[in-house]
């Protein structure tokens, strides 16, 4: 294992930011930036640990805008209800924008090697979430689902640092919140 994760490199793949006013940021975006493609839309209902250290499931709602004009998965975040990582550390909830987090989406082993690693350089798991719901039609028909898993690098990145697990229909969807023993 040692050796695998020696070899796992960040591929950003997302950057997501986080405002409660999201219509407002996306015009800046596009006004500001020139983004012109199309945003999908999506409202995400997620289950699971928020915070470091917790142990019961929150139930959380979120909308999401993705675009992909700039090379990558451009992420427009704004909370609606339920516990988030953002507002345990008082960001996110205001029209302001800000960077909430850099992404990469990764297979079931790689989320493993990850959060082995980020465990050994000191670094929490603030949340951890599996979708439950999502309004986004090609996600409700495909069933797709995704685990979420963000590390609190801020102090040390400027940023914190999620990992994407994409789940389709058939897979067991229960959140591996502990670090696996290797």
């Amino acid at each position: 294992m040692e050796n695998k994760i020696q070899k796992l490199g960040i591929k950003v793949e997302q950057l997501a930011i986080a405002t409660s006013n999201p219509s407002r940021l996306i015009a800046n975006l596009e006004l500001i930036l020139g983004i012109k493609g199309e945003w999908v839309h999506d409202t995400v209902t997620t289950k699971g640990k928020v915070g470091i250290g917790a142990e019961d499931d929150d139930k959380t709602v979120a909308k999401l805008a993705f675009n992909y004009d700039l090379g990558l998965e451009l992420e427009v975040l704004s909370y609606q209800s339920g516990p988030n990582w953002l507002a345990l550390k008082g960001k996110g909830m205001d029209e302001q924008p800000q960077i909430s987090h850099v992404g990469m989406h990764v297979t079931q082993e790689e989320m493993h090697a990850w959060k082995y690693k980020m465990a050994r350089e000191g670094f929490s798991i603030i949340q951890q979430v599996i979708t439950q719901e999502h309004t986004n039609p090609f996600l409700v028909e495909n069933g797709r689902k995704f685990e979420y898993v963000i590390f609190d690098t801020e102090s040390a990145l400027g940023f914190d640092f999620k990992i994407i697990r994409r789940i389709n229909r058939q897979v067991d969807e229960t959140p591996k919140t502990q670090i696996p023993l290797l």
